[in-house]
């Protein structure tokens, strides 16, 4: 039940990085720049992705081993996702 909360957590979060890496190329680097647009997505994309797991973490209600396993579980399907 944890790894599908997990799961379902990650899908939210690679859905939000979709959207704001597009909103990246089609915004923000036109403007200012790549290099600099992607400096600053750096930031926000962390930022964005601290916020999701704050909210969520409340509802996987899980232990601190477990927390490390779903960060794993994360890190496994982005490098898949990112592959892929």
């Amino acid at each position: 039940m944890i790894f599908l909360k997990g799961f379902a957590i990650w899908f939210i979060i690679i859905l939000a990085e979709t959207l704001h890496g597009t909103a990246r190329i089609l915004w923000l680097a036109p403007r200012i720049g790549d290099l600099p647009a992607r400096q600053i997505s750096l930031l926000t994309g962390s930022i964005l992705i601290l916020a999701i797991a704050t909210v969520f973490s409340r509802w996987l209600h899980i232990s601190r081993s477990q927390q490390l396993q779903v960060g794993v579980l994360w890190a496994v399907l982005t490098l898949a996702f990112e592959t892929g």
